[in-house]
């Protein structure tokens, strides 16, 4: 065997292992929310004779209609409204920028560039958009596309995108694959080939990547199941009635951690049906009816071993987050510290991607208000959070303000901080730093 076949077949061995039926199907329920989680059930049961429902969704249901819990309203993402005023992709992102700590000028240029967004999500003709942000603000252009960047971390994922193919490309790096080569074929296949996939010539796209053709149909299986062309879909410009459905609410007495998950005793609850399975197992059952009914058993088994595997793993992993972040918890977001997905990882023995997709769309009530899980794992910026980081840059720069920012960096450097003059000089473009600087938060630890 070629070295060229042989490099072939271990990428295709490893995209079979990764996007195995099974394991797509799985990825779609990490993924999902509790009330699509509950919707996905209930549509399975409509077609499915062995899911006997034994208890209707009633969490959904309770969280919607409570309106007194101000703890939940406290810096919550989610407008609660019931009526037409209810809040549009534009208002839901909003209230999503409202919890992230960045530099003013950051937070207008994200500002205007939501106001900007389409309908589906997207920013089209950014460059004008840009040019607009500009004369109105006088920001540069650094500013607007960090601002952009962290506009596309936001839910709903690959939002703020300029076009289709950066809108799949967000959500597929949001994935944490744990095979690079597996990356790669997607990230390549969205850039260069989606005409051909959506016409179905997988034949060229096999060709084009040294793949075989099941590599390829495993692709397009994926991309349709688990990324969202539209992010904007489920949003409306007038009557959109969303809710924020926190799976668990985490409490501090005494400096003890309390996590209770919401979905327990209120969620939709189904098992095998008893009738169909003493019908599968009659002797007297017609063939046909039993081929019928296995296969109904089948995908019923496999429902509900994703729902308990689910279950199980937004149990471990909470309680692991809290755990890690349990002073930002006790006293609010200076206290965030960096945790990285791949450490939670390495942690809970869960693969990132696993993690990338439980974190996605689930949220806490905490004695900080209602957080998107994802909030308990920020990057690390030299040992703090990036919005940590800026602070210290900050408090830097204006206890130095004649220092040229070579100067800087050296003086960073002499705390250990190893960051190069470049660098000083994007955060301070951050910032939206000049001759004058802002006060900051955090103390210089002595040399």
């Amino acid at each position: 065997m070629s070295m060229r076949q042989h490099a072939v077949q271990k990428q295709i061995q490893q995209q079979k292992a990764v996007l195995t039926p099974q394991l797509i199907q799985r990825f779609k329920y990490y993924y999902l929310s509790y009330s699509d989680l509950s919707s996905a059930i209930k549509a399975e049961a409509e077609h499915n004779v062995f899911i006997d429902i034994q208890q209707d969704d009633q969490f959904v249901k309770q969280s919607s209609t409570s309106k007194n819990d101000n703890q939940l309203l406290t810096r919550s993402i989610a407008d609660y409204a019931t009526d037409k005023n209810s809040p549009n992709l534009h208002k839901y992102l909003h209230n999503q920028s409202s919890l992230i700590n960045v530099s003013k000028d950051t937070k207008k240029a994200l500002e205007a560039l939501i106001d900007a967004l389409d309908n589906r999500g997207y920013i089209t003709n950014y460059a004008e958009h840009k040019k607009k942000i500009q004369q109105t603000t006088g920001l540069s252009d650094y500013i607007i596309d960090s601002a952009l960047n962290t506009l596309q971390q936001f839910e709903p994922e690959g939002v703020g995108a300029r076009s289709l193919e950066e809108c799949l490309l967000i959500q597929v790096q949001q994935l944490n694959f744990e095979s690079e080569k597996l990356m790669k074929t997607l990230s390549e296949t969205i850039k260069n080939h989606l005409k051909n996939l959506a016409d179905q010539r997988y034949d060229l796209i096999s060709k084009a990547l040294s793949i075989p053709e099941e590599g390829v149909k495993q692709i397009a299986n994926f991309i349709k199941q688990n990324l969202n062309p539209n992010p904007g879909a489920n949003f409306s410009s007038d009557t959109f009635n969303q809710h924020i459905n926190p799976s668990f609410e985490i409490t501090l007495k005494d400096s003890q951690l309390n996590i209770r998950n919401l979905e327990e005793s209120k969620r939709i609850k189904f098992s095998l049906s008893p009738h169909y399975q003493r019908l599968l197992a009659d002797p007297n059952t017609d063939e046909t009816t039993k081929v019928y009914l296995k296969e109904k058993l089948n995908k019923a088994k496999e429902l509900l071993d994703h729902v308990q595997d689910r279950e199980q793993k937004l149990n471990t992993l909470i309680s692991f987050l809290a755990t890690e972040q349990k002073f930002f918890l006790e006293k609010g977001y200076d206290y965030l510290k960096p945790l990285l997905q791949k450490q939670v990882s390495e942690k809970t023995t869960m693969p990132e991607s696993t993690i990338s997709r439980l974190l996605s769309s689930k949220y806490a009530r905490t004695p900080q208000g209602v957080i998107p899980l994802k909030l308990f794992c920020p990057r690390n910026f030299y040992g703090k959070t990036k919005q940590q980081f800026l602070y210290y840059i900050e408090e830097i720069l204006k206890q130095n303000p004649k220092l040229s920012d070579q100067k800087i960096a050296h003086l960073l450097q002499e705390q250990n901080l190893k960051i190069s003059r470049r660098s000083v000089t994007t955060y301070r473009h951050e910032l939206g730093l000049g001759a004058s600087y802002f006060s900051g938060r955090f103390e210089i630890p002595n040399k």
